[in-house]
């Protein structure tokens, strides 16, 4: 019987696990050891909301997207880490696919060259695919481990420049139901960067072009005025939904407190449990 057990916090202390036959029959959701109800096939498909014992909404579903298919897990809209929609699951799935893309480009190309296999040689295969297959590895590491956007999406376009160079070269169609599946991998983990990295970009757009305004001010130049007009338009404009992003940080920030605390005050009252004494046959509390 498959089982998966995801968290509710980064402290890893609060458990959810889902456990189920195949095709997802008798599919079994826990939440503390505590079974918190079960769902058919059809309702998993359709998604269904849990109430946590806190208050919280726990939406259960098997998302059936093409090329994005697994459970997806949401408190309170929040994807949890490990499932099909959460930003981290999906760079890594990126980073898995560029890597793919990078060994087979690899082996196949040593392949071609140390044993003239003219089939993979009237592929084109050799030393630029060996070189394209490292530029793959690079791209992928720095779309996962620095989260750059555009890492992933320069991935995507080699992958698709290189499927239509090969359109015409006797590639079948699994060949390129494999790439399709492998750049949606990509193109997903390329989302997935720039909505992590994004806020933080717009937020230091918004710094700079405010010091430019005030540094026109104190040090001004030929055109600093007309200039320093029209960046501080742009700051006036950007100010509301700069405040909104900040605002929506700052309720991030004091939710994810709040929910430590909570597991903090927990963690306080908690009493380990010894087994029976076995001269009284009762419990004790360390």
């Amino acid at each position: 019987m498959p089982t998966k057990t995801y968290y509710l916090d980064d402290a890893r202390t609060e458990a959810v696990t889902a456990s189920w036959n195949w095709f997802f029959r008798n599919f079994r959701l826990d939440y503390q050891g505590r079974e918190l109800g079960r769902l058919t096939p059809a309702e998993l498909k359709a998604g269904r909301e849990f109430a946590l014992p806190d208050g919280r909404r726990l939406l259960v579903r098997l998302q059936q997207k093409f090329g994005a298919q697994g459970l997806d897990f949401q408190l309170d809209g929040r994807p949890l880490g490990g499932t099909v929609n959460d930003p981290l699951t999906q760079l890594n799935s990126g980073f898995a696919a560029t890597m793919l893309i990078a060994g087979l480009n690899a082996a196949l190309s040593a392949v071609a060259m140390l044993g003239q296999v003219d089939f993979l040689l009237a592929l084109g295969l050799g030393w630029a695919t060996l070189a394209e297959g490292a530029l793959y590895a690079g791209l992928g590491w720095l779309g996962k481990y620095r989260q750059l956007a555009w890492a992933f999406w320069v991935a995507l376009g080699l992958l698709v420049l290189d499927g239509a160079l090969l359109l015409g070269s006797g590639l079948g169609p699994g060949g390129l139901v494999v790439r399709l599946l492998l750049g949606i991998a990509i193109y997903r983990a390329a989302v997935a960067a720039r909505q992590k990295r994004i806020v933080r970009k717009l937020l230091l757009v918004w710094v700079l072009l405010l010091g430019a305004c005030l540094l026109m001010q104190v040090l001004p130049f030929s055109g600093s005025t007309r200039l320093g007009y029209w960046f501080f338009v742009v700051v006036a404009l950007t100010s509301p939904v700069v405040l909104l992003l900040l605002f929506w940080t700052v309720v991030l920030g004091l939710r994810e407190a709040f929910y430590r605390l909570r597991v903090l005050r927990r963690a306080v009252k908690w009493q380990r449990k010894e087994p029976r004494d076995r001269w009284t046959g009762e419990e004790w509390d360390a």
